[in-house]
């Protein structure tokens, strides 16, 4: 399939990313075609800001199946264990899960910048202008007839009812108890 990697607007994304706003940045980014490796870095730090929430379970439940962090068992399972062993602690400490002189803010910040790499905003009336600029075009190629009214979702010459006079009704089919 296809896939566009466009987002409604680049500074929005960043920003959520940024404020850690990972509800809306993982739905965004379920309809992303993204790196592995850089999927696999928003969702770790997801996890971990999980744990620094308390939500181990959730933070469990997101190892365990999500699929950019189970891939991570078999391509790095070092830092799978690391990972799964920060779940089992009862309580989170930030230098356990950051590299020696990084934060939340600064992953937050690597995060944001390595995927705006990837996307792109789209104009929300682009759809628009492509679909009349198709139109235009098979007009100019003789595949619809100018003047015509057209039904872009069946392809066809839109077809209209004709104008029927409504009758009034003259005898009951039944009644309603």
């Amino acid at each position: 399939g296809v896939t566009l990697n466009t987002v409604d607007s680049v500074e929005n994304f960043a920003a959520d990313i940024r404020n850690g706003k990972w509800d809306s940045v993982l739905q965004s980014t379920s309809m992303l075609k993204l790196p592995e490796d850089k999927l696999t870095y928003l969702y770790e730090q997801v996890l971990f800001e999980l744990l620094e929430a308390g939500e181990r379970d959730l933070a469990k439940e997101m190892l365990r199946s999500s699929e950019p962090l189970t891939c991570l068992k078999t391509s790095h399972p070092e830092r799978y264990l690391k990972i799964e062993q920060l779940c089992k602690r009862p309580f989170f400490n930030a230098s356990d899960a950051y590299e020696l002189g990084t934060s939340k803010e600064s992953r937050r910040q690597e995060i944001a910048e390595s995927l705006l790499c990837e996307v792109s905003a789209v104009q929300p009336s682009r759809l628009l202008s492509l679909l009349g600029q198709a139109l235009k075009y098979q007009q100019s190629q003789g595949l619809i007839a100018p003047g015509v009214p057209f039904d872009l979702f069946r392809g066809t010459r839109k077809a209209y009812r004709k104008d029927v006079e409504e009758k009034i009704p003259k005898k009951a089919a039944g009644s309603l108890t």
